[in-house]
């Protein structure tokens, strides 16, 4: 079960994925997006976006908590 609580606040999911652009496994490796899914816990929502590091192949997820933004029409 993911730990919701650590989820990191954004405001858009472009800014997932430049969060994820800056990010830097152990090995130095960049990571690479495989997978993003949508989660729901007591009521509030996260993504997932799962990811494997492009040098060792770790993989690794990250946990956004998008309820500044998710089900509100711009």
């Amino acid at each position: 079960m993911p730990n919701f609580t650590s989820a990191r606040v954004v405001n858009s999911v472009p800014e997932e994925y430049e969060i994820i652009k800056g990010m830097k496994c152990d090995c130095g490796g960049g990571y690479k997006v495989k997978m993003q899914s949508l989660h729901e816990d007591k009521g509030k929502y996260y993504d997932i976006l799962h990811c494997e590091c492009m040098k060792c192949k770790e993989q690794k997820d990250f946990i956004f908590d998008i309820n500044s933004f998710f089900g509100k029409m711009f």
